[in-house]
């Protein structure tokens, strides 16, 4: 039943026209992908996948003018000088100062009963630590920081 299907003349002159046709759209599709290496050759180094050549636009204004900034660098500079001089000076007097008695202590040794360990309240803490849920029992976290306010009352005067 193949064979009689092969040997019609009518099915072999369609058979003809289908495989011209099917030559003749990947001819086409041949070209068509030429020019379009031609036409990406022809634009100087382009990448499709490269980031677009566009200015930033500045959404706001972030900041004060420059006239400000610059009087507020000088503030700060000299802020700073002060800081580093009041520094130096609460150096030297702590210098010039008299020992405490913790420093004397530690100097001569005799301070050591000042800094005992209480042994019972260490021990009583560990079998608590091992009931309650022992090295893995989970902390709770102490927030240190600044408020919003603080910060902005802060920067404002120029203590951050």
């Amino acid at each position: 039943h193949k064979r009689r299907l092969k040997a019609r003349t009518r099915d072999q002159d369609w058979a003809k026209v289908n495989k011209r046709a099917l030559e003749e759209n990947q001819r086409a599709d041949r070209n068509a992908k030429e020019e379009k290496e031609i036409a990406a050759e022809a634009v100087e180094g382009f990448n499709p996948y490269a980031r677009r050549k566009v200015k930033p636009k500045v959404l706001w204004k972030v900041g004060r003018d420059s006239e400000q900034d610059k009087v507020d660098v000088k503030e700060a500079e000299q802020t700073k000088a002060e800081a580093a001089t009041k520094k130096k000076e609460a150096e030297a007097q702590q210098a010039e100062a008299p020992p405490t008695l913790v420093q004397e202590a530690t100097v001569t040794g005799d301070g050591a009963h000042q800094f005992a360990i209480d042994e019972e309240a260490l021990a009583k803490d560990s079998v608590a630590s091992l009931v309650v849920g022992g090295h893995n029992a989970k902390k709770r976290r102490i927030r240190k920081g600044l408020s919003l306010e603080e910060y902005f009352e802060r920067k404002s005067e120029g203590t951050l």
